[in-house]
């Protein structure tokens, strides 16, 4: 393939989210989201979007989701001076989580029941899986 056919082939993005853990938290780690996305773009990533002020951002990118991670991580490191834990999960694995809610409809409708003014649903993202015993342990309830 000569390069300007390769140049002009359309290259497949995918959107992700990073969860940045501990920023704007108690008023420690302070980042401005204005911030968060200048770092974003400068690492060449497309459509970036922060929420609130969060430390969450959304962004498209046509590289491998397994170098992400460490890119991001490392990048804002250098740029506001401390580390911060960055999770990364693409768009398909949100609408899966939706989609595909890990509770029966009867715990949902059991939890919404005990305490009628709750109105969210909480989600924790964990980097690795938990440790089968770790597992276990939840679920016994203990």
């Amino acid at each position: 393939m000569l390069f300007e056919e390769a140049y002009k082939k359309e290259v497949k993005k995918m959107r992700y989210a990073t969860l940045f853990r501990g920023i704007n938290v108690g008023g420690k780690n302070a980042v401005k989201m204005e911030a968060l996305q200048e770092l974003l773009r400068g690492l060449v990533f497309g459509k970036v979007k922060t929420y609130i002020q969060s430390g969450n951002a959304v962004f498209e990118t046509a590289l491998e989701k397994a170098a992400l991670s460490g890119m991001i991580a490392s990048a804002f490191g250098r740029q506001f001076g401390f580390e911060s834990g960055v999770l990364i999960r693409s768009a398909e694995e949100f609408w899966l989580l939706t989609e595909r809610l890990p509770m029966e409809e009867w715990e949902v409708a059991e939890a919404e029941a005990a305490d009628p003014r709750a109105a969210h649903l909480y989600v924790y993202f964990l980097e690795h899986p938990p440790a089968k015993a770790w597992l276990e342990k939840i679920l016994q309830g203990v």
